[in-house]
């Protein structure tokens, strides 16, 4: 639910500019046709998928609640969070110095990116964040005020179909001379299939009623008699042209549009500028039929709109018909001064055809938290990946990525989104148009492990710019010891491998098991390993001895990341099924004894975990939202909103840095209190700002 509310959103903003493009032409072109075919890209706009985006990134910038300082929150001493403020999750612990040889990468604490002269745009955008921040409920309550008035807008439609259906169409009789008039004026037309005619007893317009081969063509008979042969012939061709030109099918993509975004203004305007296209194209069919006697056409018109002046009555639901009576004076003089074009020149329509496959599945942009996170994190992964799997990274970048490695050369504030000219990345192994997707480092900063979007891991020594690819070795997740000397690696095939870090080669393998790995991390000293697996198993292996750890819980999801608390007691486990929206936890196991010490449910699958400290834990979920919990009390004490890669990115590596750089906004939350029915309808759209128990 919460990625076709994402996808509605993007369409009702992508439309803007496609609609002023049409709202142009119809301005200074006298095309209808041309005209009309526009507008009906905008509606095939706001129902159609974007299916791929260009990589352009509008920056929302985080919500501001309070004043947040510059002083790291979550030193390694830190008590519990101070909730009367915002705050945020260091960026990684200080680097410690290098040997003299090498150029160290200094990574810097937490600080907070700001604009001296923001824009009116991104001022307007920080507001409407910050207040949502602050009332989440409100957000609940527009969604259901959308979907309701979507629910009435298809119910009411569906009523006035079943009253028209039954008083209308009750009575109707087929006629056999106006059918055969039909068929000879659809003959000439060049016209294959023919609409079935009708004769109602009631006041209507004449309009093709219905979609496919159930369309319709509806008469009234007092009009009928009134009108004599050739007059009746022209309002016929009318409505033959609606037919042959697909006007009924346009009907019911208007119904759909409107239903689903009714409170979008563009989509009123643009029903109300094809109707009045479709009409003036259909004018020319009849004038482009009859060249000799537009004036008869004309009197015809203004017989109907006088008949039907009498009761006034509206048009049912996907119908089309004469058009409304405020519009006749413009489509009469059109009609007496000459036919205009009533279709559209070929090469015009191979034009349109292009560009309707260009624009329709597109995405002009995708909006960004404009926060460290989302502007310094390499990450371009598939959110619909599951943060393990290298397998099928994609072809293009879903932000603007840099190919150095996410890590600053100063400890000095500056922006993020600058690559530091000091770092000595090699470039050697990074072929061109290949994306880092998320990075690794070892605490002096002197290695780097990488993985691209092309399926590959690579190691770098920065003193040497020395690389060695690793990608034959299928690792799917890394983790530096606290020297930096070696590093462990988890692996598709189950196994999990110790290297070393300046000479890029294999020392041994610890353990293998008999499924995919998905995330691995080392004890703070160094001596323990854990492991996650796809099959739902956590591994803990003693180094000094060899040894596994018995007794540890298995789950029914897999274990997408396991992390250990920065004493080395506690080790987070997130459980959950990456690739579905679903429920899933994070377990604290006690690291000695592998005893479960608390569960914490989520509402949508945890995907990445960091400490920020010994009792606070940063949980990373499917839907991109973040949350900080307090483990003493097992409460939520603060949220954001990330991007879901960011969440992916952040799997790879205890090193990656991207969870540790998201900006929370504090909650205070109420044991006592039970969840609300708009917070129950809101972990239903997978947007949750604290588990619903």
């Amino acid at each position: 639910m919460a990625t076709l509310l994402n996808i509605a959103l993007i369409n009702a903003v992508t439309v803007l500019p496609l609609a002023a493009l049409a709202l142009g032409v119809s301005r200074f072109a006298r095309r209808p046709a041309l005209t009309h075919a526009l507008w009906v890209l905008v509606l095939l706009k706001f129902v159609t998928p974007p299916l791929f985006h260009l990589p352009v990134t509008i920056e929302v910038p985080a919500a501001d609640v309070g004043h947040v300082s510059n002083v790291p929150i979550f030193p390694s001493d830190s008590g519990p969070l101070n909730h009367s403020q915002a705050v945020t999750a260091p960026l990684t612990r200080a680097a410690e110095t290098a040997a003299s040889s090498v150029t160290p990468v200094a990574i810097v604490e937490s600080r907070i990116v700001r604009q001296e002269t923001p824009s009116l745009f991104a001022s307007t955008l920080k507001t409407c964040s910050t207040y949502w921040a602050k009332r989440p409920d409100v957000w609940s309550i527009l969604l259901t005020g959308w979907l309701a008035g979507t629910a009435l807008w298809m119910t009411w439609q569906l009523v006035r179909a079943v009253r028209f259906r039954r008083r209308v169409l009750r009575d109707a009789i087929s006629s056999s001379e106006l059918q055969d008039q039909t068929d000879q004026l659809a003959a000439a037309l060049g016209l294959r299939r023919v609409p079935r005619v009708l004769i109602v007893d009631a006041a209507v317009s004449p309009m093709l009623w219905g979609c496919g081969s159930r369309a319709k063509l509806l008469f009234p008979a007092d009009l009928a008699e009134r009108l004599d042969d050739d007059a009746r012939a022209t309002l016929l061709t009318h409505e033959l042209a609606h037919f042959a030109r697909g006007d009924h099918w346009v009907r019911l993509l208007e119904l759909i549009a409107i239903g689903l975004f009714w409170w979008h203004p563009v989509v009123w305007w643009a029903r109300q500028q094809i109707e009045a296209s479709e009409e003036e194209c259909c004018d020319a069919w009849v004038v482009g039929q009859f060249p000799n006697t537009p004036k008869l056409y004309a009197e015809a018109l203004l017989d109907t709109i006088d008949y039907l002046c009498e009761r006034r009555p509206a048009l049912p639901p996907v119908a089309c018909g004469l058009g409304q009576a405020h519009f006749l004076r413009h489509r009469l003089t059109k009609i007496m001064r000459g036919a205009a074009p009533k279709a559209m020149s070929p090469r015009v329509r191979f034009a349109l055809a292009l560009i309707a496959a260009l624009l329709l599945p597109m995405q002009p942009f995708v909006f960004g938290s404009a926060n460290i996170a989302s502007l310094r994190t390499d990450s371009v992964f598939d959110p619909s990946v599951a943060p393990f799997d290298l397998i099928s990274p994609p072809d293009e970048p879903s932000a603007p990525t840099m190919d150095s490695p996410a890590f600053s050369s100063s400890a000095e504030t500056m922006s993020p989104a600058v690559a530091p000219a000091s770092l000595p990345v090699s470039r050697s192994k990074i072929a061109r148009g290949e994306k880092i997707w998320s990075t690794a480092a070892s605490p002096a900063g002197r290695f780097v492990v990488r993985a691209t979007t092309a399926r590959r891991i690579v190691l770098t020594d920065l003193s040497t710019n020395a690389d060695t690819d690793l990608s034959d070795q299928r690792i799917t997740a890394v983790a530096f010891a606290p020297d930096g000397e070696w590093f462990a690696a988890a692996a598709q095939d189950g196994r999990i491998t110790i290297w070393d870090s300046a000479r890029g080669e294999l020392l041994r393998t610890v353990l293998t098991h008999a499924d995919a790995l998905c995330s691995v991390a080392i004890s703070p000293r160094g001596q323990t390993i854990a492991a996650g697996s796809r099959d739902g198993t956590v591994l803990m292996v003693d180094l000094a001895t060899g040894e596994s750890l018995a007794n540890l819980p298995t789950y029914p999801s897999a274990v997408n990341c396991v992390r250990f608390s920065s004493d080395g007691r506690q080790l987070a486990v997130a459980v959950g099924d990456w690739m579905s929206n679903g429920r899933g936890e994070v377990a604290l196991l006690n690291a000695i004894n592998g005893q479960t010490v608390a569960t914490l449910t989520c509402a949508t699958s945890p995907g990445a975990l960091t400490f920020a400290s010994n009792d606070e834990l940063i949980v990373g979920m499917w839907d991109g939202r973040t949350q900080l919990w307090n483990l003493v009390n097992r409460q939520v004490a603060g949220s954001a909103m990330a991007v879901k890669n960011v969440v992916s990115a952040a799997a790879f590596s205890p090193d990656n840095p991207a969870l540790r750089e998201v900006i929370f906004v504090a909650e205070e939350p109420n044991p006592s209190e039970e969840p609300s029915p708009l917070a129950v309808l809101r972990s239903l759209f997978a947007n949750p700002t604290s588990p619903v128990k």
